[in-house]
């Protein structure tokens, strides 16, 4: 199970135990493939160590390669070939939100998965695309990376005042049965095939008109729990960005000790194969070291995977769910600055122009060609105000609706510190219980120098 194509050291560890190598063979295997202080091994690597087994395993050592004149090269490097950037409609891997591991897409009841697909050659640079799984329509599809942004494009005018994570979102419901968002997950056709003869709706508010009790529930101080709640956003952000990063530095180094502990446990594995032999015959008391050693050095390995499963939980729960939050704050503050944006309405100008029309019209005869044009425009104008009307109260309403999962999501903090704590205390237990058991094994090792005569 790789994450971002490494594995921890510990999981190469267990497979390199089970090919019946000494263990001071293994530790060695380890230090050549492996960086110094690594704590994670990438493919390449772990090909090494595989490769280092099966050569140990034929009893054959590593043969040296022959590179002749090798100090005659020059290694210099020529810059100008580095000076040529990628064109800026194609993103760097480094910088690509979905190229470094799979991403899972939850819309309600729907698991989406999507994996980063081969490159493929384009005529100027290669295209980075993506295979999408959807378990609730049972497809598969692929999409580039425009593909995405174009998406969200269409979302933010469809939806403008709604709360739009970052795509692919872990779980928002007004994705669940939207039409735009089926097609992109079922549609064989590429999209840039498939908008050449399609036009997406996206009005939505012609099309969920609020009912007047729903307008009912639209506080009148709106205005101002919008302005509350956006004006502690920004500091908020930053704070729950800092306190990623320092859960990341403390899993990463607990991540790091579980490593030092099962080297620890290696190392002492090929001193115990060296203490076995003693110049003394048939000794008891190097015996009972041995012995002890041997507890000690399986308690170092339980240690070890103990403080493993500790920091894969911060890295894999803790972290995704302050990025969950962190996230849907931002959401939140790109809604409320869309609002400002968007809630521009022009009707004090059609009022102004529909009384000045209709002041025309009582001037002219029936028979006046200008009467008709007049009728049409001042029916025109009527019908924007009304659809005006119609957005905004669409728009306070889905505000107000945003304003309250927004409140609402706080217990999610509640549920990821209990989480945490409920997580800190299990493995703390299982360290406490590992040592403990531990120590009456090692009180039974010899310390009467006496004994050693």
């Amino acid at each position: 199970s790789p994450v971002a194509g490494t594995v921890p050291i510990s999981a190469l560890t267990k497979i390199l135990n089970i090919s019946g190598l000494h263990n001071v063979t293994i530790e060695k295997i380890i230090n050549l493939a492996a960086a110094t202080n690594s704590v994670r091994v990438n493919c390449g690597e772990f090909n090494v160590a595989l490769a280092l087994v099966a050569l140990a395993q034929k009893n054959m050592d590593l043969p040296e390669p022959i590179l002749t004149n090798l100090k005659s090269l020059n290694f210099n490097r020529d810059l100008n070939s580095f000076s040529a950037s990628r064109p800026p409609s194609m993103p760097l891997q480094a910088d690509d939100p979905w190229a470094t591991f799979c991403t899972f897409w939850f819309l309600d009841a729907d698991l989406i998965t999507v994996k980063i697909a081969p490159e493929k050659d384009g005529f100027l640079f290669k295209h980075v695309i993506y295979i999408i799984e959807s378990q609730r329509h049972q497809t598969k599809v692929i999409r580039r990376y425009s593909d995405f942004w174009w998406l969200m494009e269409c979302l933010v005018k469809k939806y403008p005042y709604r709360i739009l994570p970052d795509l692919p979102p872990k779980k928002i419901g007004v994705l669940k049965d939207d039409q735009l968002v089926e097609m992109f997950l079922t549609e064989q056709l590429e999209i840039a095939v498939w908008r050449r003869t399609n036009s997406p709706d996206l009005e939505e508010y012609l099309k969920r008109q609020v009912t007047p009790e729903m307008e009912r529930r639209i506080p009148e101080d709106l205005d101002k729990r919008l302005e509350k709640g956006v004006k502690k956003l920004d500091d908020t952000v930053e704070h729950y960005r800092n306190m990623w990063n320092i859960m990341e530095s403390i899993a990463r180094r607990q991540e790091g000790m579980a490593i030092d502990y099962m080297r620890c446990h290696l190392t002492l594995n090929s001193l115990i194969e060296k203490e076995k032999v003693c110049y003394i015959e048939n000794c008891h008391n190097c015996s009972q070291i041995v012995q002890g050693l041997e507890h000690v050095s399986s308690h170092l390995q339980t240690t070890s995977t103990i403080m493993e499963n500790a920091s894969a939980t911060t890295l894999e729960f803790v972290l995704e769910n302050l990025k969950r939050q962190c996230d849907l704050l931002v959401s939140f503050r790109e809604t409320f600055e869309r609002k400002d944006r968007l809630a521009v309405n022009t009707f004090d100008s059609l009022n102004t122009r529909i009384i000045s029309n209709t002041a025309r019209l009582t001037q002219l005869s029936n028979n006046d060609p200008e009467v008709e044009k007049l009728n049409a425009s001042i029916q025109k104008d009527q019908e924007d105000i009304k659809h005006q009307r119609m957005r905004k109260t669409f728009m306070r309403y889905c505000l107000f609706s945003e304003l309250t999962l927004f409140h609402k999501s706080s217990t999610f903090i509640s549920y990821l510190y209990q989480n945490f704590v409920n997580d800190q205390i299990k493995y703390s237990q299982q360290l406490y219980e590992n040592w403990k058991a531990l120590s009456p094994k090692v009180y039974e090792m010899p310390v009467e120098a006496n004994g050693f005569n």
